[in-house]
């Protein structure tokens, strides 16, 4: 061999060895275009274990990124203790819950963990885009595995009355008792759950490039009718639910309850209300069996406390607009279930500082940690901590 030869077997070899090294990293450090979620014939989706990805986050909101870590279980965080030495607490929910616009130690549940001095093991099986109906079905399946010692459900006071109806998971019959339905996914849902897996499984040298080549998204126009549309949104996707119409496009048209905040005497209203109340009920049956105790906090919109949050009900043009509308049927909802309702701490603490920022509904590590300290407080004051199980 040569001596150019040579010099050209090392400098491709340390291209290589260099462009490894820099996949590696990527993948570990810089996940752009991981993915999460997958899709799911009972749940319609649910997480992936052992998953990372890199939510990147917009600079009003703060942190500029946010690393998404799905452990060995399904669950942000780290693995469950095997065998536990503490009692173990389950937060259940949705997006408020899995907190990926917050980094990892300073969600909800870690946060909560802090406030009750590391006594307990703290799980967060949260889940984006999920509803109550999903969460029940969840927590049924994987129940044995978890193997809690005490439930909080974490209720979004924003859309999970409508999330059950959108998703298609239940029926009610003439009493008001849930029934499963086998809801389709449709065609859309399905091609962009295999997009998202098929950009997970490029190189991440590639996904990063298509990230810097991403045009930014147009800012909204604020001035346009949303709560209008969230109204009309909310009909039709009643009328679809009502019509038996199994398939399921979307699982991230989360839209604003408006048709419960605007005509609460509304059939679409009252009917989430009781869907919820019998998930709810569900729910409080499989924790009865199991001896734990379980819990509801519930989180408030910003459309309903914070005044410079972008979109804004015009109560003139919608006199029967209620502020606490949303989370009084949460509330009514859980029945007997022991409820917080955490509008009180937003609003003592400055609510405009406690999302993350522009159009997004999310709580920030500001709300988490307050929110965190008074329902820590709450739990003691009523006894709703777990004990061990013998």
């Amino acid at each position: 061999m040569g001596r150019r030869t040579r010099r050209a077997a090392v400098a491709l070899g340390s291209l290589v060895v260099a462009l490894a090294a820099t996949e590696a990293a990527l993948r570990t450090w810089w996940p752009v275009g991981g993915n999460n979620y997958r899709q799911d014939a009972e749940l319609i989706h649910v997480t992936r274990p052992n998953s990372v990805r890199l939510q990147l986050m917009p600079s009003y909101a703060g942190t500029q990124r946010v690393l998404v870590e799905i452990g060995p279980d399904g669950y942000r965080g780290p693995a469950l203790e095997r065998p536990k030495t503490r009692p173990r607490l389950a937060i259940l929910g949705d997006s408020l819950v899995l907190a990926g616009n917050t980094i990892e130690s300073e969600t909800f549940t870690r946060r909560l963990g802090v406030e009750l001095g590391d006594a307990y093991e703290l799980v967060n099986v949260g889940a984006e885009s999920y509803g109550p109906d999903q969460t029940l079905l969840r927590l049924e399946r994987e129940f044995e595995h978890l193997d809690p010692d005490g439930l909080i459900l974490v209720l979004c006071a924003h859309n999970d009355l409508g999330d059950p109806i959108r998703n298609k998971l239940f029926r009610l019959d003439a009493a008001n008792g849930l029934v499963r339905t086998a809801p389709e996914i449709g065609p859309a849902l399905r091609a962009g759950f295999a997009n998202r897996e098929r950009r997970a499984q490029r190189w991440a040298m590639l996904r990063w490039f298509d990230h810097l080549r991403a045009s930014p998204h147009a800012p909204a126009d604020w001035d346009g009718p949303w709560i209008e549309l969230y109204l009309q949104a909310a009909r039709q996707q009643f009328a679809d639910w009502r019509s038996g119409n199994p398939t399921v496009d979307d699982v991230e048209r989360d839209t604003y309850d408006a048709d419960v905040a605007l005509e609460p005497s509304s059939e679409s209203a009252r009917t989430k209300q009781r869907l919820l109340a019998a998930i709810l009920e569900r729910m409080q049956r499989r924790a009865e069996r199991a001896g734990v105790p379980f819990a509801i906090v519930v989180v408030p919109s910003p459309i309903d406390v914070a005044p410079g949050f972008p979109i804004q009900v015009d109560a003139a043009r919608f006199p029967d607009y209620d502020a606490r509308a949303l989370v009084v049927a949460c509330l009514a909802a859980a029945g007997s279930v022991p409820a917080l309702d955490l509008t009180p701490v937003f609003l003592a603490n400055d609510p405009n500082q406690m999302f993350v920022g522009g159009d997004d509904i999310h709580w920030n590590a500001r709300a988490q940690a307050s929110c965190a300290r008074a329902c820590a407080a709450w739990l003691s004051e009523h006894s709703l901590l777990p004990v061990a199980k013998e």
